[in-house]
């Protein structure tokens, strides 16, 4: 299951360099309203929003720009989606704008046995903002696998 994610990647070093900057000069709550809380659906329910900004500002800077680094720096995994010889869900929030559904989309495409859930009004951080609706993904792909 590949949720909110792609096997492909393309390198921002501006957008990689601007994060960092930004955790490390204004400090987490900045960079939590210019990348992350904007990849939430508009209509993800408050407390949601508030647990994980509570989450994201107990981090250590340090640690999160960390995260950053290692994001930015991942491998490409261009032909594994293809060569892949299980079940492939691919699970993207229809609000998502990261990668969003095109992506998501295409991704489930390359997957022999792939196949796209897109989840109402739900954004870029599904098992936050929807866990029951990956609870059911999830049961259902053990149900048909048993």
């Amino acid at each position: 299951m590949l949720i909110g994610t792609k096997a492909r990647h393309r390198p921002d070093p501006a957008l990689h360099r601007q994060a960092v900057e930004m955790i490390r000069a204004d400090g987490l709550e900045m960079a939590w309203q210019t990348f992350w809380q904007p990849l939430f659906s508009p209509s993800a329910p408050r407390h949601v929003m508030a647990a994980a900004r509570a989450i994201a500002l107990a981090q250590r800077p340090a640690s999160i720009a960390l995260g950053v680094d290692v994001f930015h720096a991942r491998p490409s995994r261009d032909d594994f989606l293809a060569g892949c010889s299980v079940p492939v869900i691919v699970v993207t929030g229809a609000d998502d704008v990261a990668p969003g559904q095109a992506v998501s989309a295409q991704q489930a495409n390359e997957a022999p046995m792939g196949r796209l859930c897109v989840v109402p009004a739900c954004g870029h951080y599904v098992p936050m903002e929807k866990p029951e609706t990956i609870n059911a993904i999830l049961s259902d792909l053990i149900a048909e696998l048993a």
